[in-house]
């Protein structure tokens, strides 16, 4: 199969399968409020990224072998793909127990993070015990997952992810309606994901049998795989900076109950980063195959082309958000829910440069760029953690998500001199980017300034299905005619044109 049609095979069932799980997450998170109310709300999103903190333990083991699976896997060289799972395995049942071991030691916080809490704490550290051991379990199965994701096949995990997921969150919800226990609703989230798991390594174990070889051979480049996982350590430090502390500072200098309030808002937009994630993971193993067989001009044309697939990803996505988010937080959840205008603005901000500048990270990443990626993230940590802690005693959650947003433009800039520099070696090329990079974002900001102003002018307070349905489209259909008149000359509109005529004709064929 031809990597295109990998890729749209990948992507396809990876939005499907997203959809569905948003859909089922927004009732199931309905349900959660209502029945747990937004102090429970408050308290498992901080559960959650406190534990995004172990995370540490796995240094980027992950990432260092995934990187070299690919090269094996394209070359067919079963006895390093066994000595190298081997490696894997075995390392990441030592990261099982130490995730459990400093998951403890952690607990031992939580007063200082939830310390407005009207509910006990023991209350609190008993559900923090069972995500303890959903997360501590997950590593002894999750050396199966890279296999298959480095092997292009990531839309098996999908299917068998978005399935247990449908039935484990319609059990959440009949619990959530029977028992009103937050408990039982985080013992089926542990079930869901040992179920998904143990799924996937027996077909990991059925397809690629080498995995249940053993074998006395060694790995011989495990000087590099460490090498490598040193550099990635900085790495992990700033990406749980960026993503897992921004709850942590709202609950501890602005209470927890505002900490539930902003993650309605996270959940939302982080569904719509998910979709995104959803149809463009595959493509990371797709780039690391194509950079090991084709010379740098093809490398960047390929580079060109995913960038703007992924630029109409976020206009749509920036615009849908913006104009859209009020009107289904207050019909789903309540009009109690909404935020001001400047917190959404500054997370759909967070979200377009995540969107947008991805290519320059997946790059990077099946590049092996490590040593030099190290750098730029303790950069990035310090200037997010930074900014956030002196901006939220001020201006509270807006200041926190300043500091966020000036992390990722940093990280955005210095990557993308890393990359261009390192790999294609232009700076022609690079001043070429950043024009249409540029241009990307003067068009978004146009079309939501615009489509704000009506919003404001004719239907300020319209918070329905209704609503969300009308404003959505009207935000697809604004975005598609403004990237069409901008770029409809552009190889990379018509490839993505090309791309979406044989979707469609696929899809028409088979109904």
């Amino acid at each position: 199969m031809s990597s295109s049609k990998i890729v749209m095979k990948n992507s396809m069932i990876g939005a499907v399968a997203q959809i569905c799980s948003m859909l089922i997450g927004f009732f199931s998170q309905r349900y959660f409020l209502r029945y747990l109310g937004l102090e429970v709300q408050g308290i498992n999103s901080v559960i959650s990224d406190t534990l995004g903190f172990l995370s540490f333990a796995e240094l980027g083991v992950g990432t260092a072998i995934t990187y070299r699976l690919y090269k094996p896997l394209v070359q067919n060289d079963r006895k390093e793909l066994t000595a190298l799972m081997q490696l894997y395995q075995f390392l990441y049942r030592i990261i099982g127990a130490v995730v459990f071991t400093v998951g403890l030691i952690l607990m031992l916080f939580l007063p200082v993070f939830i310390n407005d809490a009207s509910s006990d704490m023991g209350f609190i550290r008993s559900a923090y015990m069972i995500q303890l051991f959903a997360t501590a379990s997950s590593y002894f199965f999750a050396y199966k997952r890279s296999l298959i994701f480095a092997d292009q096949k990531q839309f098996v995990c999908k299917i068998v992810d978005i399935g247990i997921n449908i039935f484990f969150s319609i059990m959440r919800i009949i619990s959530l309606l029977t028992f009103q226990n937050y408990h039982i609703y985080l013992g089926l989230q542990f079930l869901q994901a040992l179920t998904a798991n143990m799924i996937l390594a027996h077909y990991c174990n059925k397809h690629y049998d080498f995995v249940k070889t053993r074998t006395k051979e060694k790995f011989q480049d495990i000087r590099g795989v460490f090498k490598d996982t040193k550099d990635l350590l900085i790495g992990k430090v700033a990406g749980y900076v960026y993503s897992s502390t921004d709850n942590l500072v709202i609950s501890t200098f602005s209470g927890i109950v505002l900490a539930g309030g902003f993650s309605v808002y996270r959940y939302v937009t982080n569904a719509v980063k998910n979709l995104v994630s959803g149809m463009t993971d595959s493509i990371t193993a797709t780039i690391g195959n194509y950079t090991q067989s084709n010379d740098k001009e093809e490398s960047y044309r390929m580079f060109r082309r995913y960038s703007f697939i992924r630029y109409v990803v976020a206009n749509i996505a920036a615009t849908g958000l913006c104009i859209c988010a009020d009107a289904f937080v207050g019909f789903v959840y309540g009009e109690k829910y909404i935020l001001p205008y400047t917190v959404l603005y500054l997370i759909v901000i967070d979200i377009f440069i995540g969107i947008v500048y991805g290519p320059i990270a997946e790059f990077t990443t099946v590049l092996g760029y490590f040593s030099y990626e190290k750098y730029i993230n303790v950069a990035g940590a310090f200037i997010n953690l930074g900014l956030s802690v002196f901006l939220v005693r001020y201006m509270k959650v807006e200041g926190v998500l300043i500091g966020t947003c000036v992390s990722q433009v940093f990280f955005w800039v210095s990557k993308s001199i890393l990359l261009f520099h390192r790999y294609f070696q232009s700076k022609e090329k690079w001043i070429e980017m950043w024009k249409n990079y540029i241009g990307y974002v003067i068009l978004v900001v146009v079309q939501i300034a615009l489509l704000h102003f009506v919003k404001q002018k004719f239907f300020p307070h319209w918070y329905s299905f209704a609503a969300f349905l009308t404003e959505g489209a009207v935000c697809v259909g604004i975005s598609a005619a403004a990237i069409s008149v901008c770029y409809f000359k552009t190889d990379q509109y018509q490839y993505f044109i090309g791309i979406l005529k044989k979707m469609f004709s696929k899809i028409s064929g088979r109904i």
